[in-house]
C-alpha cells in the first residue's frame, strides 16, 4: 500500500510520520511539501491514496486533487483542512472521496486508512479498485435532480416528497450519504438513512449542494440509459420488500437507505463499462470497497454480506430482511413479491407474511 502524504509545513509532515511510525513495515508511506513536489512523486511512482492538506500556497489541495483524479484516476484522494468555510468544502466535494478536519485525529486517520486497505485486499480485483476510485459521484438521472431542485423551492412545503425522491434513487441517496458520513460539514456522523442524513445537512445546504452540478454525476452514457433506468427499477423493487419487512413508510428509513445501497456497485459497473465480467460475489466485494472508498459506517459496509450469509439471531433487523428479500435482487426482472418464507418461518415470523406480501404488492403498483 502507496500513500502520499502532501502539506506545506514541513513540521505537519514530521508530525504524520511520526504518528504513523509504526505503520512503515505495512504502507510505503511519502511526504511532499506542497502539490507541486506532489506531483513529482506522482509522476515518478504510483500511489494507491493520497491525502492532502486544503490551503496550500500557490496549488491548493482541491487543484492537486483534481490533477491527481486527471492524470493517476485510480488513486484514491483524501482531504485535510483546518478551515470549515463553505467554499472551501465546496471546491472538495467533487475531487475528495473523504474529507477530515484538522488537526486530525490518528485513531480516525488509521482507521481510514485500514479500511481503504481491507477493501482493496477483500476485493483482490487490483484493477476494480482503480477503476472505482476512478469514478467521481455516483449516477442520478438528471431528471431526478431537476425533480429535487423544484421541490427544494420550497423545501418546507416539500419536505416529505423530498426525503420521497432521495430514498427512491440510488445515487442521491449515496451521495447525501457519503457527504454526511465525512467530515464535510463538522464532525463525521454515524448515518444510516436519508431522513437523519437531510436532517443533519438542513434543507438549505441541501438546497445549494445541488445548485453545483460538480457533486452529482448525471452523464449517463446513452447505450447505458435503459439499463441504469432497469436498475433504478430494481433497486426500489428490492427496497420496497426490505422496507415492508420493517415497517418503513415511502420516505425512507434505515432498511430502504440499506437496501438502495446494496444497489451501488451495480451502479458503479455500469459506470465504469466492461472492466470486469460482474458477478454475484464481484459486485458484493466492489459494494464494500466503495462503501469504505467513501466513508461511509461499517454497519452499512457490512450490509451487502447477509445477500448470501444467513444473519444470526432471531430478531427481525436489516440483515435479516435484506436475506429474506435477497432473491428479489439476486435474481433481478420479476416485479413480483418474493421472500423466503422459510427463513421467515424460522424467526417465527409465519404470521405476518400474508400481510407482507400484500403491502409488497400493493407498493409495486404504485410505482
Amino acid at each position: 500500500m502507496r500513500i502520499l502524504f502532501v502539506d506545506d509545513e514541513p513540521l505537519i509532515l514530521e508530525g504524520l510520520q511520526n504518528l504513523l511510525r509504526r505503520f512503515r513495515k505495512k504502507w510505503k508511506m511519502s511526504f511532499a511539501t506542497g502539490g507541486d513536489e506532489a506531483l513529482q512523486w506522482l509522476a515518478k511512482e504510483a500511489f494507491d491514496i493520497v491525502i492532502t492538506d486544503m490551503r496550500m500556497p500557490g496549488m491548493s489541495g482541491a487543484d492537486l486533487l483534481q490533477k491527481v483524479r486527471e492524470k493517476h484516476p485510480g488513486t484514491a484522494r483524501i482531504m485535510l483542512s483546518g478551515y470549515s468555510e463553505e467554499e472551501t468544502i465546496l471546491q472538495a466535494l467533487p475531487v475528495a472521496h473523504q474529507y477530515m478536519s484538522k488537526p486530525c485525529d490518528p485513531v480516525i486517520l488509521q482507521r481510514i486508512i485500514e479500511n481503504l486497505v481491507a477493501g482493496i485486499e477483500e476485493l483482490e480485483h487490483p484493477r476494480l479498485a482503480q477503476a472505482a476510485n476512478q469514478l467521481g459521484a455516483p449516477l442520478t438521472s438528471t431528471e431526478s435532480l431537476e425533480n429535487l431542485k423544484a421541490l427544494l423551492e420550497d423545501a418546507e412545503t416539500n419536505s416529505d416528497a423530498i426525503h420521497r425522491l432521495i430514498a427512491s434513487d440510488v445515487g442521491l441517496t449515496a451521495r447525501l450519504i457519503q457527504i454526511v458520513s465525512s467530515s464535510f460539514f463538522g464532525r463525521p456522523q454515524t448515518v444510516t438513512n436519508v431522513s437523519e442524513a437531510v436532517h443533519y445537512l438542513g434543507l438549505p445546504m441541501l438546497k445549494k449542494l445541488v445548485q453545483q452540478p460538480a457533486i452529482f454525476s448525471t452523464d449517463i452514457p446513452d447505450d447505458a440509459k435503459e439499463r441504469f433506468l432497469k436498475l433504478q427499477e430494481d433497486a426500489q423493487h428490492f427496497s420496497h420488500h426490505v422496507a415492508v419487512l420493517l415497517g418503513e413508510g415511502p420516505e425512507g428509513g434505515p432498511a430502504t437507505t440499506a437496501s438502495m445501497l446494496v444497489a451501488l456497485s451495480s451502479l458503479a459497473l455500469l459506470q465504469m463499462g466492461d472492466v470486469v465480467e460482474s458477478s454475484p460475489k464481484i459486485e458484493h466485494r466492489l459494494n464494500q470497497f466503495i462503501l469504505r472508498l467513501w466513508g461511509m459506517p461499517e454497519k452499512l459496509v457490512n450490509l451487502s454480506r447477509w445477500l448470501d450469509n444467513q444473519p444470526d439471531g432471531s430478531t427481525l433487523e436489516v440483515q435479516h430482511a435484506i436475506y429474506a428479500a435477497r432473491q428479489v435482487w439476486l435474481e433481478r426482472g420479476s416485479r413480483e413479491a418474493n421472500l423466503d418464507i422459510g427463513f421467515l418461518k424460522s424467526l417465527g415470523l409465519a404470521s405476518e407474511i400474508e400481510s407482507w406480501t400484500t403491502q409488497i404488492q400493493s407498493r409495486i403498483k404504485r410505482d
